[in-house]
C-alpha cells in the first residue's frame, strides 16, 4: 500500500542517516521565526534627535538670514538656548530608557541647557573669536550636532527594547487612566510651554518704542571684555576700545568724552549710528600725572542733550 505524503520519510542530509517526517504543504512563517523589521525602529530611535538638529539648523539659518522674522527668530532661539543643547547631551549620556522617565528629562534638559550655554561663552570669551553672535551660534550648533551623532551611536548599538526612542506604534494613553501625578505633570508642561510661547510672541511683537536704548560699553585692546590696563608709565601711550550700539529707534547723534582723574583726555563728536547700528573705536589715551588709583572715566552724551547718558570707568595707576 503506498503511503500518503503525511507518511512519507525521506532522508535529511547525505551522511547523517537521520530522518524526519515530511509536510507536503507550505505555511507561512509564524512571526517567531519572521525576520526582524529593524528599520522602523532605527527611525524610532532617531527621529527626536534628527528633530533636535533639525530645529538647530533653523534656528542658524532664520537668526543669520532672516532677522526681521521676529516671531520664528525668538521661539526658535528660546528652544536653542534653553532646551536642545540639554537634550541631546541627555541623550548621548542615557541612551537606555529606563534611565531617565520622560519628566525627567524634560527638567534636566532645561537645566543642562542653562549650565552649556554659559560655559560655551565663557570658553569663547578667552578664545580669539571672543561673545560675538556669530561665534555663539557656530559653537553652539557644533555642540548640538556632535551630541547628537553620540546619541545616535550609543542608541543604535542597544538592543531595540532597551533604547530610548519614539516607538512606530506609538498611541497616547487614555486621561482616564492615567494617575494624578502624571495628570498634573501634564498640565504642568502644557502651561509652561503655552506661558513661554506667550512671553515669545509678546516679545517679538512688543512695541519699539518700550525698548529705546543706546548700549555703551569697554573691551580691552584684543576686544575682550578683560586685559584692562591697570598700570601704565607717566606719558605712556594705551588703547581701549569703546564701542555703542543705537537701539532708538531711528538715526542718533552721539558725543563722548573722556577724563583721567578729572583731567580732559578725549572727546570724540558728531558720532552718528542709524538704528541698530553698532561702532567699536579703538581710543588711545595718555596719563600724565603720577598717581595711583586714578579714575578713567567715558562718558556717552546725546547730541541733543547735556547731561551724562552713559558713563563707564575704570582704576589705573600711573608711575612715573
Amino acid at each position: 500500500m503506498p503511503w500518503s505524503r503525511s507518511e512519507r520519510r525521506i532522508p535529511v542530509g547525505r551522511r547523517s542517516g537521520l530522518e524526519r517526517d515530511w509536510d507536503w504543504s507550505w505555511e507561512p512563517p509564524t512571526p517567531e521565526g519572521a525576520r526582524p523589521q529593524r528599520w522602523p525602529w532605527v527611525v524610532g530611535a532617531i527621529a527626536d534627535i534628527a528633530l533636535a538638529v533639525g530645529l538647530t539648523l533653523a534656528t542658524t539659518l532664520v537668526v543669520l538670514l532672516a532677522p526681521l522674522v521676529e516671531p520664528a527668530r525668538v521661539g526658535l532661539s528660546l528652544a536653542f538656548v534653553l532646551f536642545l543643547p540639554g537634550y541631546v547631551l541627555l541623550a548621548a549620556l542615557y541612551p537606555r530608557k529606563d534611565d531617565l522617565d520622560l519628566a525627567e528629562r524634560l527638567a534636566l534638559s532645561l537645566g543642562l541647557s542653562i549650565a552649556v550655554v554659559p560655559l560655551i561663552g565663557l570658553a569663547l570669551n578667552y578664545s580669539p573669536w571672543g561673545i560675538r553672535l556669530n561665534p555663539i551660534l557656530a559653537f553652539v550648533t557644533l555642540f548640538i550636532v556632535l551630541a547628537a551623532a553620540v546619541a545616535v551611536c550609543r542608541r543604535l548599538t542597544l538592543p531595540s527594547d532597551q533604547a530610548t526612542g519614539i516607538p512606530m506604534n506609538f498611541a497616547l494613553p487614555k486621561w482616564p487612566r492615567l494617575r494624578m501625578a502624571d495628570r498634573l505633570l501634564a498640565l504642568l508642561l502644557v502651561l509652561t510651554l503655552t506661558g513661554l510661547g506667550v512671553g515669545a510672541y509678546f516679545l517679538a511683537t512688543s512695541s519699539p518704542d518700550s525698548e529705546e536704548f543706546t548700549q555703551f560699553y569697554l573691551l580691552g585692546p584684543d576686544g575682550k571684555a578683560e586685559g584692562y590696563p591697570t598700570a601704565v608709565q607717566t606719558g605712556e601711550v594705551f588703547t581701549l576700545i569703546l564701542g555703542v550700539v543705537n537701539h532708538e529707534g531711528q538715526e542718533a547723534s552721539y558725543r563722548i568724552q573722556a577724563t583721567i582723574a578729572d583731567r580732559p583726555a578725549l572727546s570724540l563728536d558728531s558720532l552718528r549710528l542709524a538704528n541698530n547700528e553698532k561702532r567699536e573705536m579703538p581710543v588711545a589715551l595718555v596719563a600724565t600725572r603720577k598717581g595711583s588709583h586714578q579714575k578713567v572715566e567715558f562718558v556717552l552724551y546725546k547730541a541733543d542733550d547735556g547731561a551724562p547718558y552713559r558713563t563707564l570707568h575704570l582704576w589705573l595707576d600711573v608711575q612715573r
